[in-house]
């Protein structure tokens, strides 16, 4: 929480820290920076304005005091009135302590605070650009300084590895810098921006880049949008974007009126897509029936006492010559998943099975139907 004296700027990195690892983006994540403000008068001003965007409550706070004033009823009362010696002295009095007073932090409030490079730094205004570091890109607000202050031309830090989009994997031999694209908006969206300013009349290609930058395919859902009280439509369809976040996106306006894209407006909002291969495989064991399968014999066979030897021997060859349609066992029949089978009760009493004792050659037969069964994966064991 920021109480009160607390800096704002440095809860609101604690507090994006905290959001980012419970994937909380856009509106929600503004509401939850808010909630932890003890000053009512600051959170009710933003609250007041709406803010969607993290960056723009980051500005806010910036220029907003956390500080709490208690009113002392004895500060109220009319001072006396002094004399023109009492004036004089206590001027000198000021003058005396104004040189002796230290400066205050910005942010904490505390007196005697070292500030950036160890000396007090005069800011000499601000820019937001976008900055590219290890091909991960993020548009940052950078604080511009004289060039005595720093040797560095550029020095990068919260503001911009504490963006959602930006994953940094630290060891104690390298440190990463990685776009996370898991957590970018919400329902992992990625924001298209007009890459120049264009006249929008009939079907207009429009050139775009991603934000942040993203090299592969997205998916633009289609639907109605408004721009500047001109109604136009975004057909859906998987555009493609290059190395460099570019690419162009179709829009189609519905009537004869032409509205304006300005450069870096949002254009649409496109999900990463993602190839899937989805196979229907039918699984057949390949049998090789002439080596596995046993070759029928004339035992095997009802023959009628009118066949002579010559033409049963005929048929014995004709019925081996197709043997692998013919199966005596489970395993030469072969069986499927395909279909399924299922048997409904018309009570809920449970099935008791008690079997019948047999002989023990009754037994050995039983197992082995059973064994066959189980071989073939018709049936599993099952305790109950």
């Amino acid at each position: 929480r920021a109480k009160f004296g607390d800096s704002l700027e440095d809860y609101f990195y604690d507090k994006i820290a905290l959001i980012n690892r419970c994937s909380i983006t856009g509106r929600k994540a503004v509401d939850c920076v808010l909630h932890g403000i003890d000053d009512r008068s600051v959170r009710l001003g933003a609250e007041a304005v709406q803010f969607d965007d993290l960056d723009k409550l980051l500005t806010y706070l910036r220029n907003s005091r956390n500080v709490k004033i208690n009113p002392d009823k004895r500060n109220s009362k009319p001072l006396p009135l002094k004399n023109s010696a009492d004036l004089s002295q206590s001027s000198n009095q000021s003058q005396s302590t104004s040189f002796k007073r230290k400066i205050r932090c910005a942010n904490c409030k505390t007196e005697g605070h070292i500030g950036f490079g160890n000396s007090f730094v005069a800011v000499l205004g601000r820019i937001n650009v976008q900055i590219e570091i290890d091909g991960v890109g993020a548009y940052t607000e950078l604080l511009l300084v004289p060039d005595d202050a720093m040797k560095m031309p550029l020095m990068i830090g919260q503001t911009y590895t504490e963006q959602p989009h930006i994953l940094i994997h630290k060891t104690c031999e390298r440190f990463d810098i990685l776009l996370n694209l898991t957590n970018v908006v919400t329902n992992n969206k990625i924001s298209l921006h007009s890459l120049e300013s264009v006249i929008v009349s009939g079907l207009t290609i429009v050139k775009v880049y991603t934000n942040p930058k993203f090299t592969g395919v997205l998916f633009v859902e289609g639907g109605l949008r408004t721009k500047n009280g001109v109604h136009h439509y975004i057909p859906t369809g998987i555009y493609e974007f290059n190395e460099l976040g570019e690419g162009t996106i179709v829009i189609n306006g519905l009537n004869s009126k032409t509205f304006s894209v300005v450069k870096d407006d949002l254009v649409a909002r496109g999900k990463i897509a993602y190839e899937e291969t989805k196979r229907d495989i039918l699984r057949v064991m390949a049998q090789d029936h002439q080596s596995q399968s046993r070759p029928i014999t004339l035992s095997d066979l009802h023959i009628g006492n009118n066949l002579d030897e010559s033409t049963s021997n005929d048929l014995l060859l004709l019925l081996n010559r197709f043997r692998n349609c013919f199966a005596f066992s489970l395993s030469e029949l072969g069986n499927c998943q395909i279909s399924e089978m299922s048997i409904s009760l018309q009570d809920n009493d449970p099935v008791v099975y008690r079997p019948y004792r047999l002989a023990t050659k009754e037994k050995e037969i039983v197992r082995e139907m059973i064994d066959e069964l189980l071989e073939n994966e018709i049936i599993r064991p099952s305790t109950s």
